[in-house]
């Protein structure tokens, strides 16, 4: 099976040789404008078979490809697997007739007739619950990173599959503390706080400022405190001009392979909501989880969201294991409160790291790990279409 890859970094509109031929109307991207009859086969002969990764981040969907394309798909047939991202990224595994085809509507798809597996299932059991009767016209099977989302959409008639989160083997508790802070000319014995702002603009800016006041606070108890945050490219420039005044050590971990290293160097964690928490739960390093939006966005969330924690890791555990600061509580001095104890208590530290215990038990076993569980899903679908050799 040939394969035609857009890396994370490639414009995916490069890929589409006469992006004219096959949407008519760019502006809009109306899935209409598509010809089914040109760009789509008839799905009985030729059939095909899109993923929709939803949010997920490139090194799984690169893992879950890897184990699609171990798989011997039936060349006469001309299948394609498509792995579809909602964000502006496409990746094609094979390719029908030397052409590139670009899915823009999982809607379309599903009037097509191709299988549509729908990874990462969306969080209407978080807010909004009423939108799911919108997947329900869109997709075939959706692939749950969390276990309790299964009941949730078998509710509504939607089949599901736990497949795992893929925080699970990226590897996060085989992080080196030691080694990092060698590296980095940490003291062995000096406080070191981990970061987390967050990968957005928008967000880095609300919670990156409230974090340093709580810092400089901090700094009052601890004086010989070092920081360290992760930073993602698509907002290092924001966290650099933010952290550019501030008073005291900072190490920014731009090398995504010390990531884990770098979480395992830290006494604890001051982080935004989000599968950060799980990755830092799995590193075992125990946190407080601040976050703000922004007064308008709040106001919404707060009269349509469904869940008693925002984030991964309290949901998990359905509990507070790590304490929450939302919006006004999110407070230099709340933050630093919960901090200072972090860092004094031994017993505080170990009532979260048992606590992410629960969490990461609630999550199932390991193995097989999540993208083969994922990849196993998908080829389910196609060899009921009889399209995967026999092995």
């Amino acid at each position: 099976m040939s394969q035609d890859v857009l890396s994370p970094t490639q414009d995916w509109r490069s890929k589409i040789r006469n992006p004219k031929s096959q949407i008519r109307n760019r502006k809009t991207h109306n899935p209409s404008s598509l010809n089914p009859k040109s760009e789509i086969r008839n799905p009985k002969s030729k059939p095909c078979y899109a993923v929709n990764l939803g949010m997920i981040d490139y090194n799984h969907a690169w893992k879950l490809q890897s184990d699609l394309v171990a798989a011997k798909v039936n060349r006469s047939n001309n299948q394609d697997i498509i792995l579809f991202l909602e964000h502006p990224a496409v990746f094609t595994l094979g390719r029908r007739g030397g052409r590139d085809h670009l899915l823009v509507s999982e809607s379309f798809l599903k009037q097509s007739g191709i299988p549509i597996v729908h990874y990462v299932a969306p969080q209407f059991w978080a807010w909004r619950p009423g939108r799911v009767s919108q997947l329900t016209k869109r997709v075939d099977h959706v692939m749950a990173l969390l276990p309790f989302e299964v009941s949730f959409f078998a509710d509504h008639d939607i089949p599901c599959t736990y497949v795992g989160h893929p925080a699970i083997e990226a590897g996060a508790e085989l992080g080196d503390g030691p080694a990092f802070r060698a590296r980095h000319n940490l003291p062995p014995d000096a406080p070191v706080l981990c970061v987390v702002p967050g990968s957005r603009n928008g967000e880095v800016r609300r919670i990156l400022p409230v974090f340093g006041e709580a810092l400089l606070l901090l700094k009052q108890t601890y004086p010989d405190l070092h920081v360290v945050i992760p930073v993602v490219q698509s907002a290092a420039a924001e966290v650099t001009r933010l952290t550019r005044d501030w008073s005291l050590p900072v190490t920014f971990v731009t090398d995504m392979a010390e990531r884990f290293d770098a979480f395992a160097a830290c006494d604890a964690a001051m982080a935004k909501s989000g599968t950060v928490t799980l990755e830092l739960a799995l590193s075992n390093v125990p946190m407080v989880v601040g976050y703000r939006l922004n007064p308008i966005t709040a106001f919404f969330v707060r009269r349509l969201a469904r869940v008693k924690y925002a984030s991964l890791v309290n949901l998990l555990a359905d509990r507070e294991v790590a304490q929450e600061l939302l919006q006004e509580p999110c407070t230099p001095e709340n933050l630093t409160a919960i901090i200072d104890e972090l860092l004094r208590s031994s017993e505080a530290r170990e009532a979260q790291r048992e606590g992410f215990r629960a969490a990461i038990e609630a999550l199932g076993e390991r193995v097989p790990p999540p993208s083969e569980r994922a990849a196993k899903v998908v080829l389910d679908a196609i060899r009921e279409r009889g399209a995967l050799e026999a092995p």
